[in-house]
Order: C-alpha cells, then structure tokens, then sequence
C-alpha cells in the first residue's frame, strides 16, 4: 500500500486580520484501494497541524478525481485549512495555543472597602460597619464588577487520545476548582467551564478548547471589624447583620454580626485532563 500526499500549485489562499485563516490544497493517490477515511487519516499524519501560528481548523476532501475501483487506485483533493482563534492567541504551553480576557465578572458586594458619611449641620453619619445601603430589611448592597481572568487553551489531540474515559474525565471536571497548584494559579482560584471539541476528520485528530476562569484568593478581608483571614477565588462570602444601637448618633444600626466563607464548588484534579 502505498500513499502520495503532494501539495497543489493552487495551495496556500491566506487571509490576514481578526478573522485569518490559511488553506493549503494537496493531492493524494492511492494504488490499494485506501478509502476516504484513510485518505483523510493520512493528511492529518503527515501535514503540519499548525500553518504561519494558526492550528490546524479542518480537514475536508475537497475532490475526489478518480477512482479505478479494479486496480485499486485513487487521486483525490483534500483542503487544510487553518485558522486563527476568535479574539487571537498567543503559543504558550508546549502544543498549545492560550487565548484570554480580563474582566466582565460581576457580584452583589454588600460590604463597602471605605466609606465616608456625610450628614445635614455637620453631625455624626450612624456607622454602619461597612454595610452598603442598608435598611431596617436588610443589607441591599451594590453590584460591581470583580477581577475576572477568562482565559481558553487550544490544542490537538490525537484521536487515539480521546477516549470514552478521557471524554468522561473532562465532564467530571466541568464545573470544578483546581485542588492544588496548578500553572501558577492557587488552590481553588480557577474554575473550569468546559471544553468545545470537534474531530478535524474520520480518525482524524481532535480540535480542543478548554474553557477556564479564574479569581484570586483573597486573605485578611475586614467585614466592619471582623477579619476574614481566606477566601478562596470562587468561594462565596456572606455576611449577616444584626441590628445594634449607635449611641454616637443615637441611632439603631444594621451592623456585620458575623462572616462566612463557603466552599460553592467541588475540587478536582486538572492533570487528569492538562499537565499542570
């Protein structure tokens, strides 16, 4: 059996810009009667899986040309196209391609950092603790936006690779923080989000993309007096109030009683998935 893989003098139609991409056009013969299958399998062996520093998007056959079914023999036009990732990239990690974004997380925080009362003829401002807008019903508190790291890892794998125990190893991580260090990022402060993966071709490789966001830990948090020694980036923290007298500005007060920190998230183990 025997496979010749040439590139096409029409190979090579690129484009540059947000939405880059690059073909590279190949003709293939066969002389024992491989399928398209394994014609397919053959380019992804042996054509690069990355063209310019956009990874490999696709693998189609583009043409079949001719197929002598009694001796066997085949010629046919298989299209590579690569492509660059939605927002660009940047190779990072050995074999892989790191997109990323900050910010766009929000949360309700009802503890203010500072705050600075004002009243009418220069009297004492109540001292809520910290509270931000607080009421006889409750602490209402305001939504802000928090440091938010989204960040995306694309990489190949080989089809051999993605194995039913693979595939079921990243749904069980979906959904979970990090259990130990891992790239630089502290215990609990990434989220995995999931993974898009899509076969470039029958028995071909596998197009990943990993889907990560992550917070930092924050340490030694004053909750109007109390001190919150961890919290752990995707941990949640509340706090409750309790109504207390003011005596400076004769007043009754929703003032932090007491602060939680609670584990929302389970933990896995990301290396079963991605080195660390």
């Amino acid at each position: 059996m025997a496979i010749t893989i040439t590139e096409s003098v029409n190979s090579r139609n690129s484009s540059r810009g947000p939405s880059a991409f690059a073909e590279l056009v190949y003709h293939v013969s066969t002389d024992a009667g491989e399928d398209e299958g394994t014609v397919l399998g053959a380019i992804q062996t042996d054509t690069p899986t990355s063209y310019d520093g956009m990874p490999l998007a696709a693998v189609d056959m583009d043409e079949v040309l001719n197929v002598d079914t009694v001796a066997g023999n085949g010629l046919y036009r298989v299209r590579c196209r690569y492509e660059q990732p939605q927002g660009g990239g940047l190779l990072d990690f050995t074999g892989e391609l790191l997109t990323w974004a900050t910010g766009g997380g929000r949360e309700r925080r009802r503890q203010a950092i500072s705050t600075t009362g004002y009243v009418a003829g220069g009297g004492t401002a109540p001292d809520y603790g910290g509270a931000i807008n607080p009421s006889e019903s409750g602490v209402e508190g305001v939504d802000v936006v928090v440091p938010t790291f989204r960040f995306t890892i694309n990489k190949q794998m080989a089809n051999a690779d993605v194995t039913s125990a693979f595939q079921q190893a990243v749904y069980d991580l979906t959904g979970k923080t990090n259990h130990a260090i891992w790239r630089g990022f502290g215990i609990g402060d990434v989220l995995f989000l999931g993974c898009n993966a899509r076969q470039l071709g029958q028995n071909a490789n596998w197009a990943m993309q990993f889907e990560f966001e992550a917070r930092p830990t924050l340490v030694n948090i004053d909750i109007g007096g109390i001190n919150v020694a961890e919290k752990r980036g995707h941990d949640y923290l509340w706090v409750t109030y309790l109504s207390q007298k003011d005596t400076t500005a004769d007043r009754i007060v929703q003032k932090p009683d007491a602060a939680y920190v609670s584990q929302v998230y389970y933990a896995g183990d990301y290396t079963t998935v991605l080195p660390a």
